[in-house]
């Protein structure tokens, strides 16, 4: 295997595997207007593009080229995301935590 990005892993050669995660179907909850986070999955992305998603999985092979990637979910939010200060917002963007299409879209916070 070689990581790929810190969260995905390209084969080398054909693997055989199982796995499962949890929380694939309930997003972490939202408190006080907040959005709710998102859920676990697993996807295998193969070298002709095709993209598989994956809860829990009991024989899997992945083939040269192929490549596995794990989404954690993400913390569900507390309060309105729109009242966020716009500078807290352009510091998310800035950190990479956020993109400018989430910038807008989330927190209604138009990027020039």
């Amino acid at each position: 295997f070689v990581f790929h990005n810190e969260n995905a892993i390209r084969t080398r050669g054909p693997v055989g595997g199982l796995g499962s995660v949890d929380k694939e179907h309930t997003p972490t909850w939202a408190l006080e207007g907040g959005r709710e986070g998102s859920a676990n999955y697993a996807e295998v992305i193969r070298r002709d593009g095709r993209r598989e998603i994956y809860a829990v999985v009991t024989a899997l092979t992945v083939n040269n080229g192929d490549v596995i990637r794990i989404h954690t979910a993400s913390g569900g939010g507390y309060g309105d995301p729109r009242k966020r200060s716009r500078d807290k917002v352009l510091e998310d963007l800035k950190n990479g935590f956020i993109s400018a299409e989430v910038a807008t879209e989330v927190y209604g916070v138009t990027i020039s």
